[in-house]
Parts: C-alpha cells; structure tokens; sequence
C-alpha cells in the first residue's frame, strides 16, 4: 500500500469563462462532480467513449506536461464536492515519494507561511459536440453539454481563476501534526 504523506483540499473548477476560453457553466460543473462522486464510490477508471482508458483514475500529476511519466504521480483525488457557488471542490491524498514531497513543500501552510506553490488544473475530456459559443462576456469560447474529469495537476498559473489549494495537512507521521484544514 503506497505510503500517505499529506492531504490537500481546494478548489479544482469554479463556473466561468477560463483564461483558454473555456466555458464552464454551472450545470456542466455538478454533473462532471456528481460522475466523480460515483467514479470514487465504485473504484472505478475513467473509460472515454474514443477507448482512451486513464489507467489510475483521477490521480494528481506533478504538472500537465508530465504526461505518462508514472514517476510524476503524484496522489489521488479521494473526494469532491458542489460548493454554494457552484464550484468543484477536491480532496486529495499526496502520496509519499520523491515528486510528492517536492510538491507537498511546495504547498505546505502548516508553519503559518503562504505557500510557494497553490494552482492546481483540472485535466479532463469534453463530453459530446465540442462548439465554439458566445460566452457570458460576449466573446467566443469553447464548451461541450459534458465534462469527463481524469485527474488534476499542479501549476502556478492556473486557467480558472480561484483553481488552487486552500487547505494542507501532514500526516500523522514523526511528530508531524501540523494541519491547515478548519478544526472544530
């Protein structure tokens, strides 16, 4: 059993218009969450209909680009949720090897500091007719009636604005107790 390091949690999609121009509107949000929710509650991988199959489902990369390099796994997303403003929000596990830590340095909060390091991307597959629309601000965009989501990678400039980490704890490991996260 791979070894927990921490766990993060923030917001991986938010409704809007992203800086690519990819339209995100609210409904397309719950209904990638909801087919999340039921990916997680059944274990299973993400298949797509054009046979691409994402091996771990809904893992966390070091960044976009490190495509199948297995060594940039990173963790996993272990839940999501709907906010009251209709955004995506995550939890994941980090997982404990060398890029892991890089990356949980990068995003630890726990000694009261800011991070180095907090955007995160959702990676993920339109479902359907992908077409160019006029957006809320009047200006093309693309959107889809579907969004598949396959993981989520870490970045300093993410494409929504509000996609980043906002809470961070250490697991319970040589002394290490720190949490970041809202205790009752």
């Amino acid at each position: 059993m791979a070894k927990i390091l921490a766990t993060v949690g923030g917001v991986a999609l938010t409704p809007g218009v992203s800086l690519n121009r990819r339209w995100y509107p609210r409904e397309l949000i719950a209904d990638a969450v909801t087919d999340v929710q039921k990916r997680l509650a059944a274990g299973e991988a993400v298949n797509l209909t054009d046979g691409f199959c994402e091996g771990e489902a809904l893992t966390q990369l070091t960044h976009h680009e490190a495509g199948d390099d297995s060594t940039r796994i990173i963790g996993r997303i272990t839940s999501m949720s709907l906010d009251e403003n209709g955004a995506a929000r995550f939890t994941a596990t980090l997982a404990d090897t060398p890029h892991g830590r890089t990356i949980a340095s990068l995003v630890d909060t726990s000694d009261g500091q800011p991070p180095f390091l907090k955007g995160v991307s959702i990676r993920g597959y339109w479902k359907g007719t992908v077409r160019k629309v006029d957006g809320p601000d009047g200006k093309s965009c693309e959107t889809a009636p579907g969004l598949t989501l396959a993981g989520l990678d870490y970045t300093r400039s993410p494409g929504v604005p509000g996609a980043e980490v906002d809470t961070f704890a250490w697991t319970k490991r040589d002394g290490r107790h720190e949490t970041t996260e809202r205790v009752p």
